[in-house]
């Protein structure tokens, strides 16, 4: 079994080898994906892909094909994916045309604010503690009801990261907050 964090995608490679000991013809490999994945993107290096049934076509003796998934899990928990190859011709070996792996998505832990007062006319420094490779956006709020994004951190999601609030005295109250992007 694999863990990824919340957020991150998933990525299945499905490959498929003809061992022989003749050529396969009409070869399809149907992925099962989990319930609660989005799939983000496909490629594949033979055939028709329809959904996750992928169509090969023929593959001559010991030649094979790839099939790359990526997903998005929408919640945190266990996600079995499985496949199933098929052909019209014969397999002497059966007991290879089925695969499954198990990838448990880890919700992460809330990201840690810190405050600093930088100088006395009003700046404001934030650090946000949280997860690389996780997109945050500092929202702030005058009245905790109407929130307004502030700043997000840039790309590749480096944690800890610091936003420094220059605005923050032309309000006589200012409240923040770190909530995670898509």
């Amino acid at each position: 079994a694999t863990n990824v964090p919340f957020g991150s995608n998933i990525v299945y490679i499905l490959s498929v080898t003809n061992y022989g000991p003749s050529p396969s013809t009409n070869v399809v490999v149907l992925d099962t994906l989990p319930p609660g994945v989005t799939l983000v993107s496909s490629n594949f290096t033979a055939g028709s892909l329809s959904g996750t049934r992928w169509n090969v076509g023929s593959l001559a003796t010991n030649a094979g094909a790839q099939l790359t998934l990526t997903v998005l899990p929408g919640t945190s928990g266990s996600f079995l994916n499985s496949a199933l190859v098929s052909a019209s011709t014969p397999d002497p070996n059966p007991d290879d045309i089925a695969a499954s792996v198990t990838v448990t998505v880890i919700a992460g832990a809330p990201p840690h604010l810190t405050n600093t007062v930088v100088n006395l006319n009003g700046t404001f420094q934030l650090t946000v503690n949280g997860q690389s490779g996780q997109e945050y956006i500092v929202q702030a709020s005058t009245n905790l009801i109407n929130w307004v994004p502030v700043y997000t951190n840039p790309s590749p999601f480096v944690s800890p990261f610091t936003f420094t609030d220059s605005n923050a005295s032309s309000y006589l109250d200012r409240f923040y907050r770190v909530i995670t992007g898509p």
